[in-house]
Protein backbone atom coordinates (compact mmCIF):
# COMPACT_ATOMS: atom_id res chain seq x y z
CA UNK A 1 0.00 0.00 0.00
CA UNK A 2 1.53 3.32 -1.05
CA UNK A 3 -1.02 5.54 0.69
CA UNK A 4 -3.76 4.72 3.19
CA UNK A 5 -7.43 5.60 2.64
CA UNK A 6 -10.75 4.75 4.28
CA UNK A 7 -12.73 3.41 1.29
CA UNK A 8 -10.10 2.47 -1.29
CA UNK A 9 -6.78 0.63 -1.39
CA UNK A 10 -3.94 2.15 -3.42
CA UNK A 11 -1.09 -0.22 -4.28
CA UNK A 12 1.83 -0.09 -6.70
CA UNK A 13 3.10 -3.02 -8.76
CA UNK A 14 6.00 -2.50 -11.18
CA UNK A 15 5.35 1.27 -11.44
CA UNK A 16 1.61 0.71 -12.04
CA UNK A 17 -0.76 2.13 -9.42
CA UNK A 18 -3.77 -0.07 -8.63
CA UNK A 19 -6.73 1.75 -7.10
CA UNK A 20 -9.19 -0.76 -5.66
CA UNK A 21 -12.63 0.33 -4.46
CA UNK A 22 -12.79 -1.29 -1.05
CA UNK A 23 -16.29 -1.50 0.40
CA UNK A 24 -17.05 -5.10 -0.61
CA UNK A 25 -19.75 -5.50 2.06
CA UNK A 26 -21.64 -2.69 0.25
CA UNK A 27 -20.66 -3.90 -3.25
CA UNK A 28 -18.29 -0.90 -3.28
CA UNK A 29 -21.19 1.55 -3.23
CA UNK A 30 -20.01 5.10 -3.89
CA UNK A 31 -20.25 7.63 -1.06
CA UNK A 32 -18.68 11.01 -0.38
CA UNK A 33 -15.73 9.49 1.46
CA UNK A 34 -14.94 7.33 -1.56
CA UNK A 35 -15.32 10.41 -3.76
CA UNK A 36 -12.77 12.33 -1.71
CA UNK A 37 -10.44 9.33 -1.45
CA UNK A 38 -10.44 8.75 -5.20
CA UNK A 39 -9.80 12.40 -6.05
CA UNK A 40 -6.84 12.47 -3.68
CA UNK A 41 -5.46 9.16 -4.98
CA UNK A 42 -5.62 10.30 -8.61
CA UNK A 43 -3.83 13.54 -7.71
CA UNK A 44 -1.22 11.52 -5.83
CA UNK A 45 -0.64 9.27 -8.86
CA UNK A 46 -0.37 12.21 -11.25
CA UNK A 47 2.26 13.89 -9.07
CA UNK A 48 4.36 10.73 -8.64
CA UNK A 49 6.91 10.42 -11.45
CA UNK A 50 7.66 6.83 -10.44
CA UNK A 51 4.13 5.74 -11.42
CA UNK A 52 3.46 5.20 -15.13
CA UNK A 53 -0.26 4.36 -15.18
CA UNK A 54 -3.34 3.77 -13.05
CA UNK A 55 -5.67 0.75 -12.88
CA UNK A 56 -9.17 1.11 -11.41
CA UNK A 57 -10.85 -2.03 -10.07
CA UNK A 58 -13.01 -3.24 -7.18
CA UNK A 59 -12.80 -5.56 -4.21
CA UNK A 60 -15.15 -8.52 -3.98
CA UNK A 61 -17.75 -9.55 -6.53
CA UNK A 62 -18.72 -6.10 -7.82
CA UNK A 63 -16.89 -3.15 -9.32
CA UNK A 64 -19.30 -0.56 -7.91
CA UNK A 65 -23.04 -0.76 -7.19
CA UNK A 66 -23.53 2.96 -7.76
CA UNK A 67 -24.34 5.59 -5.18
CA UNK A 68 -24.72 4.49 -1.57
CA UNK A 69 -28.37 5.25 -0.83
CA UNK A 70 -28.20 4.34 2.84
CA UNK A 71 -28.55 8.04 3.80
CA UNK A 72 -31.99 8.16 2.27
CA UNK A 73 -33.13 11.58 1.08
CA UNK A 74 -29.81 13.14 2.17
CA UNK A 75 -27.89 11.13 -0.42
CA UNK A 76 -28.39 13.81 -3.05
CA UNK A 77 -28.42 16.82 -0.74
CA UNK A 78 -27.19 19.80 -2.74
CA UNK A 79 -25.31 20.99 0.35
CA UNK A 80 -23.23 17.82 0.60
CA UNK A 81 -20.11 19.79 -0.19
CA UNK A 82 -19.01 21.96 2.70
CA UNK A 83 -15.29 21.88 1.93
CA UNK A 84 -13.81 25.10 0.59
CA UNK A 85 -11.69 23.43 -2.08
CA UNK A 86 -14.83 22.18 -3.86
CA UNK A 87 -16.79 25.43 -3.73
CA UNK A 88 -16.36 26.21 -7.43
CA UNK A 89 -17.72 22.80 -8.39
CA UNK A 90 -20.32 22.23 -5.70
CA UNK A 91 -23.23 22.37 -8.13
CA UNK A 92 -21.83 19.48 -10.14
CA UNK A 93 -22.63 15.93 -9.12
CA UNK A 94 -19.80 14.04 -7.47
CA UNK A 95 -19.79 11.45 -10.26
CA UNK A 96 -19.23 14.17 -12.83
CA UNK A 97 -16.33 15.67 -10.89
CA UNK A 98 -14.73 12.24 -10.54
CA UNK A 99 -15.30 11.32 -14.19
CA UNK A 100 -13.63 14.53 -15.37
CA UNK A 101 -10.77 13.95 -12.93
CA UNK A 102 -10.18 10.55 -14.54
CA UNK A 103 -10.52 12.02 -18.03
CA UNK A 104 -7.94 14.74 -17.28
CA UNK A 105 -5.49 12.37 -15.60
CA UNK A 106 -1.89 12.87 -16.69
CA UNK A 107 -1.33 9.10 -16.53
CA UNK A 108 -3.12 6.48 -18.66
CA UNK A 109 -6.10 5.03 -16.79
CA UNK A 110 -7.26 1.43 -17.23
CA UNK A 111 -10.67 0.41 -15.87
CA UNK A 112 -10.49 -3.29 -14.96
CA UNK A 113 -14.12 -4.12 -14.25
CA UNK A 114 -14.26 -7.17 -11.99
CA UNK A 115 -18.06 -7.42 -11.75
CA UNK A 116 -21.29 -5.44 -11.85
CA UNK A 117 -21.06 -1.69 -12.39
CA UNK A 118 -24.13 0.51 -11.94
CA UNK A 119 -24.65 4.28 -12.09
CA UNK A 120 -21.45 6.08 -11.19
CA UNK A 121 -19.72 2.68 -11.17
CA UNK A 122 -20.35 2.48 -14.91
CA UNK A 123 -19.95 6.14 -15.81
CA UNK A 124 -16.56 6.60 -14.16
CA UNK A 125 -15.17 3.91 -16.46
CA UNK A 126 -16.21 5.81 -19.59
CA UNK A 127 -13.43 8.33 -19.06
CA UNK A 128 -10.70 5.68 -18.80
CA UNK A 129 -8.27 5.23 -21.68
CA UNK A 130 -8.81 1.46 -21.73
CA UNK A 131 -11.74 -0.57 -20.36
CA UNK A 132 -11.68 -4.32 -19.84
CA UNK A 133 -14.22 -6.48 -18.01
CA UNK A 134 -14.71 -10.05 -16.86
CA UNK A 135 -17.43 -11.96 -18.70
CA UNK A 136 -19.82 -11.86 -15.74
CA UNK A 137 -19.78 -8.04 -15.60
CA UNK A 138 -23.06 -6.21 -16.08
CA UNK A 139 -23.41 -2.46 -16.66
CA UNK A 140 -26.39 -0.38 -15.65
CA UNK A 141 -27.13 3.22 -16.69
CA UNK A 142 -30.23 3.48 -14.54
CA UNK A 143 -30.93 7.19 -14.71
CA UNK A 144 -32.25 6.90 -18.27
CA UNK A 145 -34.82 4.33 -17.15
CA UNK A 146 -36.28 6.98 -14.84
CA UNK A 147 -36.38 9.64 -17.53
CA UNK A 148 -33.42 11.48 -15.99
CA UNK A 149 -30.29 12.74 -17.74
CA UNK A 150 -27.48 10.20 -17.13
CA UNK A 151 -25.03 11.08 -14.39
CA UNK A 152 -21.27 11.50 -14.46
CA UNK A 153 -20.99 13.06 -17.96
CA UNK A 154 -22.31 9.77 -19.41
CA UNK A 155 -24.43 11.52 -22.03
CA UNK A 156 -21.21 12.92 -23.52
CA UNK A 157 -18.85 9.97 -23.02
CA UNK A 158 -21.15 7.03 -23.73
CA UNK A 159 -22.00 7.77 -27.40
CA UNK A 160 -18.39 8.38 -28.37
CA UNK A 161 -16.04 5.68 -29.56
CA UNK A 162 -12.60 6.89 -30.59
CA UNK A 163 -10.65 4.48 -32.76
CA UNK A 164 -6.85 4.48 -32.64
CA UNK A 165 -4.75 4.14 -35.77
CA UNK A 166 -1.13 4.91 -36.51
CA UNK A 167 -0.32 7.19 -39.43
CA UNK A 168 1.07 4.05 -41.07
CA UNK A 169 0.49 0.31 -40.50
CA UNK A 170 2.35 -2.24 -38.40
CA UNK A 171 1.79 -5.88 -37.63
CA UNK A 172 3.24 -8.43 -35.21
CA UNK A 173 3.42 -12.08 -36.17
CA UNK A 174 2.32 -13.87 -39.32
CA UNK A 175 -0.73 -13.23 -41.45
CA UNK A 176 -1.84 -11.07 -44.38
CA UNK A 177 -0.33 -7.60 -44.59
CA UNK A 178 -1.05 -6.21 -48.05
CA UNK A 179 0.78 -2.89 -47.61
CA UNK A 180 3.87 -4.36 -45.97
CA UNK A 181 7.15 -2.83 -47.13
CA UNK A 182 10.48 -4.58 -47.59
CA UNK A 183 12.66 -1.63 -48.60
CA UNK A 184 14.39 1.28 -46.92
CA UNK A 185 11.01 2.80 -46.11
CA UNK A 186 10.18 -0.17 -43.87
CA UNK A 187 13.49 0.19 -42.05
CA UNK A 188 12.91 3.92 -41.67
CA UNK A 189 9.39 3.43 -40.27
CA UNK A 190 10.65 0.87 -37.76
CA UNK A 191 13.57 3.03 -36.66
CA UNK A 192 11.69 6.34 -36.37
CA UNK A 193 8.62 4.70 -34.85
CA UNK A 194 10.61 2.52 -32.43
CA UNK A 195 8.77 -0.49 -33.86
CA UNK A 196 10.73 -3.20 -32.09
CA UNK A 197 9.52 -5.97 -29.83
CA UNK A 198 9.88 -5.07 -26.14
CA UNK A 199 11.17 -8.55 -25.30
CA UNK A 200 12.78 -9.86 -28.47
CA UNK A 201 13.97 -6.58 -29.94
CA UNK A 202 12.86 -7.81 -33.37
CA UNK A 203 11.55 -5.14 -35.76
CA UNK A 204 7.80 -5.16 -36.34
CA UNK A 205 6.41 -5.53 -39.84
CA UNK A 206 5.79 -2.02 -41.22
CA UNK A 207 3.95 -0.64 -44.20
CA UNK A 208 1.87 2.20 -45.57
CA UNK A 209 -1.53 3.01 -44.14
CA UNK A 210 -4.25 0.68 -45.50
CA UNK A 211 -7.41 2.78 -45.78
CA UNK A 212 -9.49 -0.16 -47.02
CA UNK A 213 -8.79 -2.14 -43.85
CA UNK A 214 -9.15 0.97 -41.68
CA UNK A 215 -12.55 1.85 -43.15
CA UNK A 216 -13.82 -1.68 -42.51
CA UNK A 217 -12.57 -1.57 -38.90
CA UNK A 218 -14.34 1.76 -38.39
CA UNK A 219 -17.60 0.29 -39.70
CA UNK A 220 -17.41 -2.93 -37.67
CA UNK A 221 -16.62 -1.10 -34.42
CA UNK A 222 -19.01 1.85 -34.91
CA UNK A 223 -16.14 4.29 -34.47
CA UNK A 224 -17.18 7.95 -34.29
CA UNK A 225 -13.74 9.52 -34.61
CA UNK A 226 -10.09 8.59 -34.98
CA UNK A 227 -6.96 9.25 -32.97
CA UNK A 228 -4.09 9.16 -35.48
CA UNK A 229 -0.87 8.41 -33.63
CA UNK A 230 2.78 8.71 -34.65
CA UNK A 231 2.24 11.32 -37.35
CA UNK A 232 5.72 12.61 -36.50
CA UNK A 233 7.23 9.30 -37.67
CA UNK A 234 6.43 10.37 -41.24
CA UNK A 235 8.19 13.75 -40.89
CA UNK A 236 11.35 12.64 -42.71
CA UNK A 237 9.73 10.92 -45.71
CA UNK A 238 10.01 12.54 -49.13
CA UNK A 239 6.95 10.66 -50.38
CA UNK A 240 4.17 8.90 -48.46
CA UNK A 241 1.65 6.43 -49.86
CA UNK A 242 -1.73 5.19 -48.66
CA UNK A 243 -3.65 2.19 -49.95
CA UNK A 244 -7.05 3.24 -51.36
CA UNK A 245 -8.16 -0.04 -52.99
CA UNK A 246 -7.06 -3.56 -54.01
CA UNK A 247 -6.75 -4.79 -57.57
CA UNK A 248 -8.06 -8.11 -58.91
CA UNK A 249 -5.01 -9.87 -57.50
CA UNK A 250 -5.49 -8.34 -54.04
CA UNK A 251 -2.51 -6.09 -54.51
CA UNK A 252 -2.73 -2.58 -53.03
CA UNK A 253 -3.52 0.43 -55.18
CA UNK A 254 -1.77 3.48 -53.76
CA UNK A 255 -2.26 7.22 -53.73
CA UNK A 256 1.00 9.07 -53.24
CA UNK A 257 1.51 12.26 -51.24
CA UNK A 258 4.47 14.58 -51.04
CA UNK A 259 5.99 14.41 -47.56
CA UNK A 260 5.98 17.54 -45.44
CA UNK A 261 9.59 16.98 -44.29
CA UNK A 262 9.18 19.24 -41.27
CA UNK A 263 9.56 18.50 -37.57
CA UNK A 264 6.05 18.27 -36.13
CA UNK A 265 7.04 17.06 -32.66
CA UNK A 266 6.95 20.61 -31.28
CA UNK A 267 3.53 21.46 -32.72
CA UNK A 268 0.88 22.03 -30.06
CA UNK A 269 -2.11 23.01 -32.20
CA UNK A 270 -3.66 22.08 -35.52
CA UNK A 271 -2.76 25.47 -36.99
CA UNK A 272 0.94 24.78 -36.41
CA UNK A 273 0.91 21.54 -38.43
CA UNK A 274 2.37 21.58 -41.97
CA UNK A 275 -0.24 22.01 -44.70
CA UNK A 276 0.84 18.77 -46.39
CA UNK A 277 0.12 16.87 -43.17
CA UNK A 278 -3.28 18.56 -42.97
CA UNK A 279 -3.95 17.45 -46.56
CA UNK A 280 -2.92 13.90 -45.65
CA UNK A 281 -5.31 13.87 -42.69
CA UNK A 282 -8.16 15.39 -44.73
CA UNK A 283 -7.78 12.71 -47.39
CA UNK A 284 -7.90 9.99 -44.75
CA UNK A 285 -11.07 11.51 -43.25
CA UNK A 286 -12.79 11.72 -46.63
CA UNK A 287 -11.79 8.20 -47.68
CA UNK A 288 -12.76 6.37 -44.49
CA UNK A 289 -15.71 8.71 -43.83
CA UNK A 290 -14.66 9.36 -40.25
CA UNK A 291 -13.32 12.49 -38.56
CA UNK A 292 -9.81 12.54 -37.12
CA UNK A 293 -10.28 14.12 -33.68
CA UNK A 294 -6.74 13.69 -32.30
CA UNK A 295 -3.36 13.80 -34.04
CA UNK A 296 -0.39 12.59 -32.01
CA UNK A 297 3.06 13.95 -32.86
CA UNK A 298 4.97 12.30 -30.02
CA UNK A 299 4.71 10.04 -26.98
CA UNK A 300 3.81 12.63 -24.34
CA UNK A 301 0.27 13.74 -23.50
CA UNK A 302 1.13 17.32 -24.50
CA UNK A 303 1.91 16.09 -28.03
CA UNK A 304 -1.68 14.97 -28.64
CA UNK A 305 -3.42 17.66 -30.68
CA UNK A 306 -7.20 17.77 -30.27
CA UNK A 307 -9.02 19.00 -33.36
Amino acid sequence: MIKEYKTIVLDEVDSVAILRLNRPEKLNAFNMQMFEDMLDAIDFVNKNDEISSLVLTGSGRAFCAGADLSMGDKTFDKNFDTRSDFESDYRRDAGGILTLKIYNSLKPVIAACNGDAVGVGATMQLAADIRIAVKKSRFGFVFAKRGIVPDGCASWFLPKIVGISKAYTTRVGEGPFLTELFDDNAEMLAKRGHEFGATTGRPRRCGWLDLVALKKAIFINSVDSLCMTKADVLDAFENISVCVAYDDNNLPIYKRFEGWQEDTSQCSSYDELPQKLKDYVKFIEETVECKVSIISVGPSREQSIHL
